[in-house]
C-alpha cells in the first residue's frame, strides 16, 4: 500500500470519528423550553418606544416614619422599579382582563400614602384605551380612566390604587399578581446614596391652593449650569429628507434669515435660531380616526426617522386639537441628568392629521458641559410660592384660590436665545390647569410666564 493511500484512509477513519462525536454532542444536549422566548417577552416591543416617552415622571417611595424619598427616569433604582411595574400592574390594569374598578374615597389614598408604598406620577396622563393598544391588547371595553397616579403597597399584595385627574377620582383594583412590590425592593431603595428626601407641601401654603401629592426637596440644593450649543442644522441634506423631487422645489430668502424651501404643498422653514418647521397642506377626507394613540405612534415613527428624539425625551402634551379634531398635537422635551429643560415652547411639537404629519417644529439644543462651580439655590420651594402668590395676583387679577396648583419641581430653563452656545439655568417650576411661571431659583425673579 503506498503512503496516498494510507492518508487517504486515516483522514476517512478521522472524518468518521469527528462525525460520530458531533452527533453524540447534539443528542445528548438536553433541551430547555427556557431557550424559547416566551411570546408575551415580545408583547410590545413594537411600542417600546412609546412606552419610554410615557414613562412616569417621577416615582415617589414612601417609608416608615413618614419619610420620602424620590427618583427621576435618570436613576438605575428608577429604571427597574418601572421594569417591573410596567410588565405587571400596567400591564394587568391596561389589559383589564376580569377586572373590576372600584371606586374608593381619597381618605383610602391619603392613608396609603403613610404605609410603605410607590407612588408612580404620571407627566402626561393617558386614558386605559391608550394604554391597551401600547400593550397590543385585544381587549375593547375599559372604564374611561386616566391613569395620572398609581400607588402600589406592600400591606396590599394584590391590590393596586388609581388616580384619573381628569375626574378627581380614586380607583381600587385588586388582581392576582398585579402587585409586584416587595420588601428587598423597597430595602433596596432605602440604602441607595443617589435618591433626596423630600416633603409633600401642605394643600394649603401661604394661602394657595395646592393639590395633594406635590414633593419637594427637604434640603437646600446645589445645581450646576449647563453649557448647550444649538443643534447643528444642514439644510442642504436636511430638506433632501422630505421632498422627494428637489427640481421642482423653491428657495426663499426672508428679510431676517428664514430660509423657506416649497414645492408648492410642503414647506420647510429654517430660522435663523437654527429651529426648523415642516408644513404639509393635508386635506381633510371622509371619517378620521379618533384614536390618540394611532396618532401617537405615527408621530413617533416619524421623529425617530427625522431628526430623532434626544436623550431623556418624553412627552409633554397629547392632545385633540379644538379648532380641528380630525388633527391631534404631541409636544416632547427632554431632561438632563433627570431635570427637564423646559422653555416657552416645547422642544418638538408634530401634528398629526388622519394618520400623516402636518407640521413639525424642532428647536433642539445639546447639553455639552457642566459648569464648574455649583450654585447654592437660595430660593426654596416655599419661597418660589410666595413670587408665584404675588405675580398670579398681579397677572391674572384674581384670587390665586380659583388657580389650584397641580406641581413645583426643579427644571432648567431654555431661553429664547439665537446664540450658538449659551448657558441653561435652574429654575422652579410653579404650574397650574394652563399657566407654567418659571422663577428664578438663585435669583428669586420670575423669568417668564407660559
Amino acid at each position: 500500500m503506498d503512503r496516498e493511500n494510507i492518508k487517504t484512509i486515516i483522514l476517512i477513519v478521522l472524518v468518521i470519528i469527528s462525525v460520530f462525536f458531533t452527533s453524540k454532542m447534539w443528542i445528548e444536549v438536553e433541551y430547555s423550553s427556557n431557550d424559547i422566548p416566551d411570546d408575551d417577552d415580545f408583547l410590545f416591543d413594537d411600542n417600546s418606544g412609546i412606552l419610554e416617552v410615557i414613562a412616569p415622571d417621577r416615582i415617589a417611595v414612601h417609608l416608615n416614619g413618614n419619610k420620602i424619598l424620590v427618583m427621576n427616569p435618570s436613576q438605575q433604582e428608577y429604571q427597574e422599579i418601572w421594569a417591573i411595574v410596567l410588565n405587571n400592574s400596567v400591564k394587568c390594569i391596561a389589559e383589564g382582563d376580569k377586572t373590576d374598578f372600584v371606586l374608593i374615597d381619597k381618605n383610602i389614598w391619603e392613608e396609603q400614602k403613610k404605609e410603605e408604598c410607590l407612588e408612580l406620577i404620571f407627566k402626561t396622563p393617558f386614558d386605559l384605551k391608550f394604554w391597551n393598544k401600547a400593550f397590543n391588547s385585544k381587549k375593547k371595553t375599559l372604564p374611561n380612566i386616566r391613569l395620572s397616579r398609581l400607588i402600589i403597597s406592600l400591606d396590599m399584595p394584590n391590590t393596586v390604587l388609581l388616580f384619573d385627574d381628569e375626574t378627581e377620582s380614586y380607583y381600587k383594583i385588586s388582581k392576582d399578581n398585579i402587585n409586584p412590590l416587595t420588601e428587598s425592593m423597597l430595602n433596596e431603595i432605602t440604602n441607595s446614596d443617589e435618591l433626596k428626601e423630600h416633603i409633600e407641601l401642605s394643600t394649603n401654603t401661604l394661602g394657595l391652593v395646592l393639590e395633594t401629592g406635590i414633593y419637594v426637596p427637604k434640603d437646600p440644593l446645589t445645581i450646576s449650569g449647563v453649557t448647550v450649543i444649538k443643534e447643528d442644522i444642514k439644510p442642504d441634506e436636511l430638506v433632501k429628507d422630505f421632498f422627494s423631487d428637489m427640481s421642482v422645489v423653491r428657495k426663499i430668502e426672508e428679510k431676517d434669515g428664514a430660509r423657506i424651501y416649497t414645492d408648492g404643498k410642503k414647506g420647510f422653514r429654517i430660522y435663523p435660531s437654527g429651529a426648523i418647521e415642516f408644513n404639509h397642506a393635508v386635506t381633510a377626507q371622509g371619517d378620521h380616526s379618533d384614536d390618540l394613540f394611532d396618532a401617537a405612534k405615527t408621530g413617533y415613527n416619524f421623529l425617530v426617522t427625522y431628526g430623532g428624539l434626544p436623550t431623556g425625551s418624553y412627552l409633554d402634551k397629547a392632545e385633540f386639537l379644538e379648532h380641528d379634531p380630525r388633527s391631534s398635537l404631541f409636544a416632547y422635551d427632554y431632561r438632563f441628568k433627570g431635570i427637564p429643560v423646559i422653555g416657552e415652547r416645547n422642544a418638538i411639537e408634530i401634528v398629526i392629521t388622519q394618520g400623516e404629519v402636518k407640521n413639525y417644529y424642532r428647536n433642539l439644543e445639546h447639553p455639552v458641559a457642566l459648569i464648574s462651580e455649583e450654585q447654592a439655590l437660595s430660593i426654596s420651594p416655599v419661597s418660589t410660592l410666595e413670587i408665584a402668590a404675588s405675580n398670579l395676583r398681579f397677572l391674572i387679577n384674581t384670587q390665586e384660590d380659583k388657580h389650584k396648583i397641580k406641581d413645583v419641581y426643579l427644571a432648567y430653563y431654555r431661553p429664547d436665545d439665537d446664540s450658538w452656545e449659551y448657558t441653561l439655568s435652574p429654575v422652579w417650576v410653579v404650574e397650574l390647569k394652563d399657566i407654567k411661571i418659571f422663577i428664578d431659583a438663585v435669583e428669586g425673579t420670575m423669568i417668564s410666564l407660559d
